[in-house]
């Protein structure tokens, strides 16, 4: 049976973002395969990959940053904390000639909820993605 819950830490380093997606492979990898839990999985994969690039590139250098991956019935639940970063991150417009800023967008279009949790220090960014009624099972 797949753990319900997984926690990893890492540097403020580009390198960060593929171990993150690594890790989060391997947390769906024990899941059952049906596509609507590939689906998650992907999407989950995707945010993680983009909220730990945030992170890194918004947290001071040598603050860690934080990944959690949490599964909750049919609904699994990301968050990526950074200690270091000030203020809230918003969704910013698409320009179709700025190569990046499209990051929470994604967020926001992948998940069915998603929110900031402003830490004492740094922020937590989260976000949820249903199966849509798929059991997701181990």
């Amino acid at each position: 049976m797949p753990n319900d819950v997984a926690r990893h830490q890492y540097p403020t380093h580009p390198a960060s973002v593929g171990l993150a997606r690594e890790d989060c492979q391997s947390f769906f990898a024990g899941w059952d395969d049906s596509a609507a839990c590939n689906s998650v999985g992907d999407d989950l994969t995707l945010i993680a990959s983009e909220l730990v690039s945030n992170a890194v590139k918004h947290a001071p250098n040598g603050a860690p940053v934080g990944l959690m991956i949490e599964r909750a019935g049919d609904a699994f639940r990301i968050e990526v904390r950074d200690r270091g970063s000030k203020g809230k991150p918003v969704v910013r417009e698409s320009q179709d000639w700025v190569e990046g800023g499209r990051g929470l967008f994604l967020v926001q279009a992948l998940s069915q909820e998603w929110g900031v949790r402003e830490e004492v220090v740094g922020v937590t960014v989260w976000a949820v993605v249903k199966a849509g009624g798929a059991a997701c099972t181990g």
